[in-house]
């Protein structure tokens, strides 16, 4: 794997429009994705943690929204594009939140996709920039061992699981993967906020 240093992709790749024609027919991951056709078309580095050119990865991406204050609340595989110039976008940023300020949801009850969001969310507790880095987290280590931290339904059962944080690492399941990315995952998939990555440039490289 090879990190690469470069500078952050530009705003383009921080998309929020769902409803653009010329980028539909662009696609070669549309709206929907499977983390299986992610991992066919994209490696790990330039998808989740390089800092990349224009297209970007996923992290540095949400990086452009926490620097502008913005929350995405609901990072999952159906809601990154990838275009055939190799462009990432993350779309979707219906229930977004600023993270200066109150980011308690309205309702108080959980939102988002509920094998990506984080235990503060599934609670309906305050969610800021760490959040997102919980959902990255998730799906860095689908897209690692081909399954979830949490696999199965998700019932308040699992929910008593993941709060404590146990999980099969990455590298039980598969022993060639470097230990440097099960420790990035386990930091980045902690239960409790403080005791994840401080921010999502802890994660680019």
């Amino acid at each position: 794997m090879n990190y690469r240093d470069s500078k952050k992709p530009d705003d383009r790749a921080f998309d929020k429009s769902r409803d653009n024609q010329d980028e539909e027919q662009d696609l070669i991951i549309g709206r929907n994705a499977s983390m299986e056709a992610l991992r066919s078309n994209r490696e790990i580095d330039t998808l989740f943690v390089a800092r990349g050119d224009r297209s970007g990865s996923i992290g540095a991406i949400i990086a452009i929204a926490h620097d502008k204050g913005i929350v995405h609340r609901d990072v999952k595989p159906q809601n990154i594009m990838m275009l055939k110039n190799g462009t990432i976008k993350v779309t979707d940023f219906g229930i977004a939140r600023f993270s200066r300020g109150e980011t308690r949801t309205m309702t108080e009850k959980a939102i988002g996709s509920v094998h990506y969001i984080s235990p503060e969310q599934a609670r309906g507790d305050i969610t800021d920039d760490k959040t997102d880095i919980y959902s990255v987290g998730v799906m860095l280590y689908e897209m690692l061992t081909g399954t979830k931290p949490y696999p199965g339904t998700f019932t308040l059962e699992t929910l008593k699981v993941i709060k404590k944080g146990k999980y099969i690492h990455p590298r039980k399941i598969d022993k060639k993967l470097p230990s440097e990315l099960d420790q990035l995952i386990h930091r980045m998939i902690r239960p409790k906020r403080k005791h994840r990555i401080k921010s999502i440039d802890g994660v680019l490289r």
